[in-house]
């Protein structure tokens, strides 16, 4: 069954933080402040607010994106699952050996689309729809669900054992399922992925 992308609530939330960032500008030049203490707090309040909408476009605008592709990739492609996860440095290991795709795998992390069909998996960077190229079934040795745990809390990863060498992936990597509800059905996920390897198949 295609599953529905849950709508986003960003739009929304940045005609806020930028009718909130209207006022703070309209107080701190139209009605301003006689001290000099006043006028510290607001240059204060105004570089909050700038950072904060900078930092909530930097966080949703990829997560926008991901969706956006994930969903037109389910109508694409209905017979996939399709996972929306993410790597990054410090919690994962990298997915790529070293080579000419390392320029489209952004640095120190990204979201990246994990495709599961009758072929392999496949991993799709949203932006551009770029795919890193498909590893075939009997490449995967294995695909499990371990626990990433940190100081603040615990998440689901997926951890993948494969036979790398005619891939451009490592032999081992991980991916972290993003959103609270990839990250609630994790389990889910990975049944569903291991139900498309062909042995699974009467």
């Amino acid at each position: 069954m295609t599953e529905r992308p849950s709508k986003s609530r960003a739009p929304a939330l940045r005609l806020v933080l930028l009718a909130a960032m209207a006022v703070l500008f309209t107080a701190r030049f139209f009605i301003g402040a006689r001290s000099r203490g006043a006028e510290t707090l607001w240059d204060l309040l105004l570089a909050l607010a700038i950072f904060g909408v900078l930092m909530f476009f930097l966080l949703t605008v990829p997560a926008s994106r991901a969706r956006k592709a994930a969903a037109a990739l389910r109508v694409a492609r209905p017979d996939a699952v399709i996972v929306e996860t993410y790597w990054g440095v410090g919690f994962t290991d990298f997915f790529l050996r070293p080579g000419p795709l390392m320029r489209h795998a952004r640095g120190r992390g990204g979201r990246i689309l994990l495709i599961a069909d009758g072929r392999g998996i496949e991993l799709v960077r949203p932006r551009g729809k770029f795919s890193f190229g498909l590893i075939p079934w009997n490449l995967v040795k294995e695909i499990r669900l371990e626990e990433l745990k940190s100081p603040l809390a615990s998440r689901p990863k997926l951890v993948f054992e494969i036979h790398g060498s005619a891939t451009p992936f490592q032999d081992h990597f991980e991916l972290l399922p993003t959103g609270k509800e990839e990250q609630a059905r994790a389990a889910q996920s990975l049944n569903a992925i291991l139900a498309k390897h062909p042995a699974t198949h009467p």
